[in-house]
């Protein structure tokens, strides 16, 4: 059972949203991939390496890797059920990792032996049960995963909508209301909340309050004056002088006409005060005894009775209220209601007391016009000045507010906050149950999974025949690295090894990068021969198993790996070296055309994402010895054909670099000495071409051949793509220029093909 195609791989760093077309061929037996650095290859081992360790390993709580791949009896397998395909081993950089080196030194290899047929049938029984086991945790752990989300999703919803509804003007901490703001408050209440209906609202009191919180602060208002009503001693009065009639020597005509008598009145106090003689209105001589006789009509006891009536009607005028209400708008939504309905009170308060007034007034000028007669006062309708001592309590409330208001807001939405929470507490409390059930099944499940994986464990012990001598590892070192430098020592204490470097003892830190990757080729090939890994029906992985070896040894690691893993059911190599691609691609070719398969990991950018996909080999790749070729095909066409496109830029200054270094090596052989610069630079100077735009070159591959990656996403220099198409130009002139017919020949090599 071997893998025969790739289905689907998505969201796997660089492999975005990778399915193949159909023209992409299916993995055979012998499976060479070439890629340089940064392509993916190793984002593709880690995926296959999930089998083997029965674990997903980009699976993150913000991500949802998926892969799947066709198998050659026709089922596939995905990640969603690991355990399916075991017969695997893949070796990368986080074999080393995980399985190599320790805190006191390389760990110890242990090597299961042939004895106790009754233990291994235990293990195999064991791990039988533990494969259901972990598909039942698998399925239970993602059944609790999206219970969390749930109830997550649930919380921040809730959190949201209390935000929403709290956040106003005021700068609290309702304007960064978030999830764990909820899960807090409902801990803090937890125990009050159990009965709940004693924090939800009326649905007036919501209101109420939802209008509350949204208010600004108001000014504070100055208490309205309440007004006197207290008339009753001028009543008295009124009342007496009303009753009042004038005794005097009466002239029947005028007593009998109140109109003409206060024509006549008015003409005699004119004709008096001027001294006139001769009647105004008739220019006759008044007799002494007609002035006689009006002065004994309207005499002292008249006039003071008029002056009285005349004085009691101002008095009552200068009574009259008029007073300003504040509009309603200067008070608080809640006290509005309160103030209109005590205002329009104290309004009909003041219109009766004004009408009383006026009515007392009304009565006087009667007296006035008949001071002979006697008149009557009817009883007026009581006035209180209630409403306006509301109205300043009103106002009182209101400033106290405008004083409180920063905490009489907070009251409010902390009301309101405990109100929403208490609708919400019944969905809380079932969503919690939910997941603290599916969290025992979890816990229980992982206790049952890890006492079967001790057992196992424990078994294996007894099965162990040795763990590896160190003089084997030693000689497998030599034989990987050519040399002997490096040996493998046991450390005394049989729990493993120690690493010496001439005789001397050397920690992890002092090894080069090749010779840990050496020691862990090692290890890994010689675990693969262990007994219960049956190596002839398995697929083995190899990730760049020479990265950072001198080019001297690249021969003699390929050389142990291939007679370490030719009797694999499957094998799939990944290079970036193409050195070491090109001794797996001619051992390849000694298979048949339908027992082998080449391939290569690209990666593109697209809008400003690398993504990864896996192609059928370049031809030139394969028809060549040489790298140097294949290169030169790129650059070429990406020059002279116009396939010019934005994503495809980026990787290449890499690829110049790498193209430039290899015709400069063999141009000029010689290492040009200068002043500490790099080689290139010393080996371009002795080339006769245009020096700008050799610096230019120099300058592109220098900067540019190495990027960064920030979160995925390529980091270069935007004016140095643009450059990019006249810069390569330059470069292909240069080769042409210093060797024409060199140039000619590549040309000619890549058109043919």
């Amino acid at each position: 059972m071997l893998i025969s195609r790739i289905i689907k791989i998505k969201d796997c760093p660089s492999f975005i949203k990778f399915e193949p077309t159909n023209t992409l061929p299916n993995f055979k037996k012998y499976n060479l991939i070439y890629g340089w650095n940064g392509s993916g290859k190793t984002s593709f081992s880690r995926i296959l390496r999930s089998f083997e360790l029965k674990e997903n390993y980009y699976k993150r709580p913000d991500r949802s890797p998926e892969f799947e791949f066709k198998l050659n009896n026709e089922n596939s397998i995905n990640q969603d059920d690991l355990t399916s395909f075991s017969n695997i081993r893949v070796f990368n950089k986080d074999f080393i990792n995980d399985s190599v080196f320790g805190t006191n030194g390389p760990k110890p290899i242990f090597f299961l032996g042939k004895e106790s047929k009754e233990d291994r049938e235990k293990i195999t029984k064991i791990e039988d049960e533990l494969n259901t086991l972990r598909k039942k945790r698998d399925s239970e752990k993602a059944s609790l995963d999206k219970a969390k989300t749930n109830k997550d999703k649930m919380l921040s919803e809730k959190a949201k909508n209390i935000k929403n509804t709290l956040t106003t003007s005021m700068n609290d901490e309702y304007r960064n209301y978030e999830r764990p703001n909820l899960e807090k408050m409902i801990r803090k209440k937890f125990g009050k909340l159990i009965n709940p209906v004693d924090f939800k609202l009326d649905e007036d009191r919501l209101i109420t309050l939802q209008s509350e919180i949204q208010q600004t602060t108001k000014p504070t208002i100055s208490a309205l004056e309440v007004p006197n009503f207290e008339i009753s001693h001028i009543l008295t009065e009124v009342k007496d002088n009303l009753q009042k009639t004038v005794i005097t020597q009466t002239i029947e005509a005028l007593k009998s006409d109140d109109i003409i008598s206060k024509w006549v009145e008015h003409g005699l106090t004119i004709h008096r005060e001027k001294d006139l003689i001769m009647c105004a209105f008739c220019n006759q001589i008044i007799p002494q005894d007609r002035l006689k006789d009006l002065e004994n009509h309207f005499n002292d006891d008249y006039q003071k009775l008029l002056g009285t009536l005349r004085h009691l009607k101002e008095k009552l005028a200068s009574k009259k209220i008029k007073a300003d209400f504040l509009d309603a708008s200067n008070f608080y939504n809640d006290l509005t209601n309160e103030y209109l309905f005590e205002k329009k009170k104290a309004e009909n308060s003041i219109v009766t007391f004004n009408k009383n007034l006026d009515t007392v007034i009304s009565v006087l000028e009667k007296k006035e016009q008949n001071p002979f007669s006697g008149f009557n006062l009817e009883d007026l309708p009581l006035v209180e000045n209630t409403s306006f001592k509301e109205i300043n309590e009103i106002i009182a409330k209101h400033n106290n507010k405008t004083e409180n208001f920063k905490s009489e807001v907070t009251r409010n939405k902390k009301e309101l906050e405990i109100h929403y929470i208490a609708e919400f507490i019944s969905t809380y409390n079932e969503l919690t149950d939910e997941v603290e059930l599916l969290e025992n099944e979890n816990s229980n499940l992982e206790k049952t999974i890890s006492e079967k994986e001790e057992k196992i464990d424990e078994l294996k012990k007894n099965l162990i025949s040795h763990y590896i001598p160190a003089t084997r590892i030693s000689e497998d070192l030599e034989q990987f690295l050519g040399r002997d430098d490096i040996q493998v020592k046991p450390n005394g204490k049989q729990k493993g090894y120690q690493i010496t470097r001439n005789g001397e003892r050397v920690g992890e830190k002092d090894l080069s990068e090749g010779e840990k990757t050496a020691l862990a080729i090692v290890y890994f090939l010689t675990k693969i021969n262990e007994e219960g890994f049956n190596l002839h029906d398995s697929l083995i992985v190899v990730d760049d198993p020479v990265s950072s070896l001198d080019s001297s040894a690249i021969f003699q690691a390929f050389g142990f790996i291939k007679e370490s893993i030719k009797e694999a059911g499957q094998i799939i190599i990944l290079t970036h070296h193409f050195d070491f691609f090109r001794q797996v691609k001619n051992w390849f070719s000694h298979y048949k055309k339908n027992e082998r398969e080449f391939f290569m990991v690209a990666c593109k950018k697209e809008n400003s994402i690398r993504k990864s996909t896996i192609l059928k080999i370049d031809d030139l790749l394969i028809n060549y010895e040489s790298e140097y070729h294949f290169l030169f095909s790129v650059l070429y066409k990406f020059t002279k054909e116009n396939e010019q496109h934005l994503e495809e830029m980026y990787p290449l200054p890499n690829i110049a670099r790498k193209f430039l270094e290899s015709f400069m090596a063999f141009r000029i052989p010689i290492m040009p000495r200068g002043r500490g610069e790099p080689v290139l630079f010393n080996r371009l100077k002795k080339i006769n071409f245009d020096s700008k735009k050799k610096e230019r070159i120099r300058r592109f591959v220098d900067t540019h051949s190495h990027p960064r990656y920030e979160g995925g996403v390529q980091d270069f220099d935007m004016t140095i793509l643009g450059e990019t198409p006249d810069i390569l130009n330059d470069l292909l002139d240069l080769v042409e220029c210093e060797d024409k017919k060199h140039y000619d020949f590549l040309v000619e090599s890549i058109t043919a093909s």
